[in-house]
């Protein structure tokens, strides 16, 4: 499984049994009482780089994120691979919600006698809030059923909000009131003036009436 962003690798332990016939190989799957040797395919631990740097199968993401998980297998012919889903503290799997790409083989390959398929699948979705937990099952089945598995959990990290615009809300309404309080007090001193100089004519035409009487 190979997650952009965090990139995982994965190839399932599908066992590939090759039976000895005269001139011919013969490919299948396991039988529990075929007595046949068993092929040599890998099954490679998984590597990530994540964020968290301490989960191998999980990572932690933000809100909207766009996400991509790849699924590849290596084995015998006629493998599918299917996507499930289940939500955080729930053990219920339900096919997983995204965009899913087809199956696609490329050619097939030759190991110990065995001829193996390559196999892809991509799960394309963007991340909700809603999602947080969620584990994603890459299923790898053939015609006899489910044959292996591996799963992924994603975690989220909500948003930061941004505390620069009410910075600049605050600093705009202390501009404001810094403003309002300046013209109030030209308003008052105005004020006291027009009544200070009223009250020195009405003083000084007093003086002068009693001066005439």
């Amino acid at each position: 499984m190979e997650y952009n962003r965090q990139h995982l690798s994965h190839h399932s332990a599908e066992r590939c049994w090759c039976v000895d016939m005269p001139e011919t190989h013969d490919i299948k799957l396991k039988q529990p009482k075929m007595t046949t040797k068993r092929s040599p395919i890998s099954d490679h631990k998984i590597k990530i780089n994540r964020h968290n740097r301490n989960d191998s199968y999980s990572s932690t993401n933000y809100v909207g994120e766009n996400i991509t998980l790849t699924c590849t297998v290596t084995g015998p012919p006629s493998l599918l691979i299917t996507w499930n889903q289940t939500a955080k503290g729930s053990t219920k799997e339900n096919p997983a919600t995204g965009e899913i790409s087809s199956n696609s083989t490329s050619e097939s390959v030759v190991s110990a006698g065995c001829k193996l398929h390559h196999y892809s699948s991509k799960l394309v979705f963007e991340l909700q809030e809603t999602y947080d937990g969620n584990t994603y099952y890459c299923i790898v089945s053939n015609d006899t059923g489910e044959q292996s598995r591996e799963n992924f959990t994603l975690r989220i990290i909500p948003f930061i909000k941004s505390t620069s615009q009410p910075e600049s809300q605050s600093a705009s309404t202390g501009v404001g009131t810094y403003f309002v309080g300046v013209l109030l007090f030209f308003a008052s001193a105005t004020v006291l003036i027009y009544f200070g100089i009223r009250k020195k004519h009405r003083s000084s035409r007093d003086d002068k009436h009693e001066s005439e009487a």
